[in-house]
């Protein structure tokens, strides 16, 4: 098998890029791929959920390091002071970064309001391992909300 039939003809390669698509800021996308795949049965849902996961936490982490390079920036942006962006930034990353977890920012959440929630993560320094840890939770009960209806 080539690594062209194994990329392209493979039905778990395009859950995994469908994934990564719909988890990229401002994208229109759900996850496609893998609700069919949920849907018509006959896929090993363990592992396209694997792979969808993967994906998606792929996009999700580039979309926190878009905000953290953002975040380089923010005295050139004319709606944040310093002063306003350190008393936010503080109150984001002790309190409000929860709120990913918490429907239907969380759960339930629609692609493009969840990334740009991401983004903000980043944009407002909550440490990666905390940011990345509560992501990894919102998508784990994402994708489990859906195969346990």
């Amino acid at each position: 098998m080539s690594l062209y039939h194994f990329l392209f003809d493979n039905p778990y390669y395009l859950i995994f890029h469908n994934s990564l698509q719909s988890a990229i800021l401002l994208s229109l996308r759900s996850d496609n791929a893998w609700f069919a795949a949920l849907q018509f049965g006959s896929y090993n849902m363990v592992l396209a959920t694997a792979v969808a996961f993967a994906g998606s936490m792929l996009g999700m982490t580039l979309n926190y390091g878009l905000g953290y390079y953002i975040s380089r920036w923010r005295s050139e942006l004319p709606a944040f002071s310093e002063t306003m962006y350190l008393r936010v930034g503080e109150i984001f990353r002790n309190k409000l970064f929860i709120l990913m977890l918490i429907p239907p920012v969380g759960v339930l959440e629609m692609m493009p309001g969840f990334s740009l929630f991401v983004v903000v993560n980043g944009m407002f320094r909550v440490p990666p391992k905390r940011a990345l840890t509560i992501i990894m939770v919102a998508r784990i009960l994402y994708y489990s909300y859906y195969l346990l209806l």
